[in-house]
């Protein structure tokens, strides 16, 4: 008996980032293995693309996950990629076209919260490229029905499409009620964030 998924009957390798960074997908990813996926698999295993903070070091760091991958995809069933934007998008593009030639079932799992920004300024060979590579995927993975929306428009048919909130994990014994009004904000920071956030006061500022 899983924690919380059915069982499936199905060998399933996942991709993303590697789970010793920071961010967005490596949290969800998390929530997943923390919730039982991998038990409700016939074979579950996640592959990182390995770590870089230099562009050279990210080159190298994908070249050994890809010969790994191609070692292992031929074991598996469904190849779950996690995708975002760019960078994430060139290497995954790669994967997903492998994983399809070798006729296996093909899940894309987009997080890109800028999507939208990356496929319109990109140019029509980057867009022409991204609905290629999302009409090779069995299923497509949003988080959000604004995504839904956008996707089925702009790169692949809406048949395809599944909406997957991101989870939070609840605590098994509820929080007791707050005395004071904090605020709790879940997401990174960085120079450019604050750099809009404090064109935001500004601005809420001039119409006071």
């Amino acid at each position: 008996m899983t924690k919380g998924y059915p069982h499936v009957h199905a060998k399933v390798l996942m991709i993303g980032p590697d789970l010793s960074l920071h961010g967005g997908i490596v949290s969800v990813v998390k929530g997943y293995l923390d919730a039982g996926l991998p038990e409700a698999c016939d074979a579950f295993e996640y592959l990182g693309t390995g770590i870089g903070s230099s562009t050279l070091g990210k080159t190298v760091a994908f070249s050994r996950a890809l010969i790994r991958y191609a070692m292992i995809m031929p074991s598996y069933d469904i190849i779950h990629l996690h995708i975002s934007a760019r960078g994430s998008y060139k290497r995954k593009s790669i994967m997903a076209r492998m994983a399809h030639k070798a006729g296996k079932y093909v899940i894309l799992h987009d997080h890109d919260g800028e999507f939208k920004k990356a496929f319109e300024e990109g140019g029509e060979s980057y867009r022409r490229d991204v609905r290629k590579t999302f009409s090779i995927a069995d299923r497509v993975v949003v988080l959000s029905e604004e995504w839904r929306d956008y996707f089925s428009k702009n790169v692949c048919d809406l048949e395809k499409i599944d909406v997957v909130h991101n989870g939070v994990k609840v605590p098994d014994q509820p929080c007791a009620p707050c005395s004071r009004q904090d605020v709790l904000f879940l997401g990174r920071l960085d120079a450019f964030s604050r750099h809009q956030g404090r064109i935001r006061r500004r601005r809420r500022g001039r119409k006071e």
